[in-house]
């Protein structure tokens, strides 16, 4: 049997020598009346990686196992090391499920645990890898306790439950990053996939929203802690505190909620806890950068060998105009998903400074960003990019691009 369960005669082959005896069904394809030969002997995964298309038709379940077979080695590290980064999260897990064995017990301690687990896979990371492997390795084990330390956050504190959000999103996207090249372009995949080092423009975007969310969290903490907040607000007075002035109706809160008794004392307005009362934004501003996720990702996996994070300025000779799918929407998904991903995580963190700036700032950054590559895009592809410019928006408000007949 050949490498690849492709082949000429009957209408079906099976992949045995590839899953070691698990048999997938896939149709031949036909091409010009021309059964497509797609076998590279001993070579089983740059095989399947040019049998791609035609394999896309498959059912869901053999193309799933397809695309893991067909992940590269650096792909698959990767993932099993984030997978290790998040899996430190299961001290919170276990008693949540309502597990509450010895294992249980973790979750009285689970920053210490969280510490002592990433360094000591860190060390084996360090040990175990070398070269570009440990490079891979050890961000991928980074973003997986980023990842699960967001949702530490998120669970134990509810004052700080935003930023736990805003850390899951952002630990995910940046890994989301390196995985989907490994699977879509895997000829371009570098450390420089995580684009964890994108710019210094994206990184002094990052910490100062860090410093705002920070700054507003001390310096407008609110009147009240969360749960009295809650207390006052949707708990109905007894008919003692009611009776009582307005002195004594706080006297009773704070035996209700010690915690409300400090802020009480320390501040002479009710001033309520911005971060938390404004939690619908943070919620709407999650599923923004789910969507603008979701949208990016797909646009990577349509385009393919045809996206890179670096807009070229040559044409390969494999370069096609990719027009159906998410393209088939608008011209830029992978950009528009970026931009209200972006404009997303300062939802998140109920940032109303950093919305701002982040909107502004983004806006313009892609709307370079798009003439520069539609230039070369024109270059390239000419009058079939002409009439594709006039059928479909670019995605993003108010930027049209470089519309040649504007000219």
């Amino acid at each position: 049997m050949p490498a690849c369960g492709l082949h000429a005669g009957g209408g079906l082959s099976t992949t045995e020598s590839i899953f070691s005896g698990r048999k997938i069904p896939e149709k031949i394809v036909r091409e010009n009346g021309n059964v497509a030969y797609l076998c590279l002997s001993g070579q089983p995964d740059a095989c399947l990686r040019k049998a791609w298309p035609q394999l896309l038709r498959l059912p869901a379940a053999p193309r799933y196992l397809l695309s893991v077979r067909m992940l590269v080695d650096e792909g698959k590290l990767s993932l099993f090391c984030f997978l290790i980064g998040v899996s430190s999260c299961y001290p919170m897990v276990l008693p949540m499920a309502g597990y509450h064995g010895p294992f249980s017990l973790l979750e009285a301690v689970r920053w210490y645990f969280l510490a002592i687990y990433s360094a000591i896979f860190a060390l084996i990371t360090r040990l175990a890898l070398r070269g570009r492997r440990f490079q891979v390795g050890i961000r991928a084990l980074f973003l997986g306790c980023a990842f699960s330390a967001g949702l530490h956050i998120a669970h134990v504190n509810e004052s700080y439950r935003v930023f736990g959000w805003y850390m899951c999103v952002m630990a995910f996207f940046h890994y989301s990053e390196f995985l989907t090249i490994a699977v879509s372009n895997p000829d371009t995949l570098s450390v420089d996939s995580f684009i964890l080092n994108h710019s210094p423009q994206y990184k002094i975007a990052a910490v100062s929203s860090w410093i705002e969310f920070w700054i507003e969290h001390a310096l407008w903490p609110g009147l009240l802690h969360p749960l009295a907040l809650r207390t006052l607000l949707y708990s109905p007075p007894d008919q003692t505190s009611a009776a009582l002035p307005i002195s004594s109706s706080f006297a009773v809160l704070d035996q209700q909620n010690k915690t409300a008794r400090s802020d009480l004392l320390r501040n002479e307005r009710f001033v309520p806890d911005l971060k938390n009362v404004c939690w619908p934004l943070s919620a709407l501003g999650l599923f923004v950068c789910v969507c603008g996720e979701a949208v990016r990702k797909l646009a990577m996996l349509t385009a393919r060998t045809n996206f890179n994070h670096v807009v070229q300025s040559e044409k390969r000779p494999d370069h096609t105009l990719v027009t159906h799918g998410v393209y088939s929407l608008c011209r830029h998904p992978a950009y528009a998903g970026w931009f209200y991903w972006a404009v997303g995580t300062q939802m998140i963190l109920v940032n109303p400074v950093c919305i701002v700036a982040y909107l502004a700032a983004s806006w313009k950054f892609f709307k370079d960003r798009i003439t520069i590559e539609e230039v070369t895009l024109l270059n390239f592809f000419q009058y079939d990019y002409v009439l594709y410019q006039d059928r479909i928006p670019t995605g993003l408000p108010f930027i049209r691009g470089y519309p040649i007949k504007d000219l």
